[in-house]
């Protein structure tokens, strides 16, 4: 199924979300470019929205709606160098996209809290990880979140 049948099926399902189609058709646009320029994917988001980033991470990182196996020459050479397991191995491993979630890192953002800033925990790991050819997807449902705003206001920093 194409992006483009996807994003229709997802607007005809759910009719309230017809206003933002052209901003989630350029958000889509948007990340493929960042990806196949070699870019990286960076979510974060709070509570339930801390969730839906993690999710996304989540498929991303491994085939979504499609299977997306390595290529002949990565399988051959996982043959070729581990034998019979590591036919197995790259018969299972898929081409994830480059992505993510700045969630996933509770021993530095507990203490980057406690002996820092709680709100600036995004930002710092975009500091240090992100480079002016990746994307930064912030999740916030009420629109208003200081730590999102402060990840967002780095990424413009760093030309993300």
């Amino acid at each position: 199924m194409s992006r483009k049948d996807i994003l229709q099926n997802l607007f005809s399902r759910y009719n309230k979300l017809a206003s933002t189609e052209d901003a989630l058709n350029k958000l889509c646009n948007e990340a493929i470019n960042t990806l196949t320029a070699g870019g990286t994917l960076f979510l974060a988001g709070n509570g339930g929205s801390a969730s839906d980033s993690e999710h996304l991470a989540g498929e991303l990182l491994k085939g979504f709606c499609s299977l997306r196996p390595l290529d002949s020459d990565m399988q051959k050479k996982f043959a070729d160098t581990y034998g019979d397991e590591g036919r197995d191995i790259a018969g299972k491993l898929q081409k994830g996209l480059k992505c993510i979630s700045l969630l996933s890192h509770p021993a530095y953002a507990s203490a980057f809290a406690n002996d820092i800033d709680s709100s600036l925990i995004y930002a710092q790991q975009l500091h240090a990880l992100g480079t002016a050819n990746d994307m930064v997807i912030g999740f916030s449902t009420s629109g208003n979140a200081g730590n999102i705003r402060k990840l967002f206001m780095t990424a413009k920093m760093l030309n993300i």
